[in-house]
């Protein structure tokens, strides 16, 4: 019961998300676009089973050692720019968003 009192932001741009951003109860939201990491990963599988290293453009620490890794970029998601990040590259479609889930979501 603290909208409105708080910021509330999140990760993933799931829908539900969306949904607050909209109602203005969350502030944002980060996306890594899932299409983005499944292409990745499909990558490094098949590198993996070809016996090469997977391709790296980065280090993480895991609090041991530095991993190399493979870093995709973060989208911040806010109301103003969900059409752009999420609706015009195809992540959601605009029913999804905006339809009548969303209505009885209200």
């Amino acid at each position: 019961k603290l909208d409105g009192k708080v910021v509330v932001t999140g990760h993933d741009a799931e829908l539900a998300a969306v949904w607050r951003l909209l109602r203005g109860t969350q502030g944002m939201t980060v996306l890594v676009d899932t299409r983005q990491l499944a292409s990745a990963a499909i990558g490094a599988a098949a590198d993996i089973r070809a016996g090469r290293q997977p391709h790296a453009d980065g280090k993480i620490n895991n609090g041991f050692m530095d991993v190399e890794s493979r870093l995709l970029a973060p989208v911040l998601v806010t109301k103003e720019n969900i059409n752009a990040t999420l609706i015009d590259t195809g992540y959601f479609n605009k029913e999804a968003v905006y339809g009548d889930k969303f209505e009885l979501e209200l």
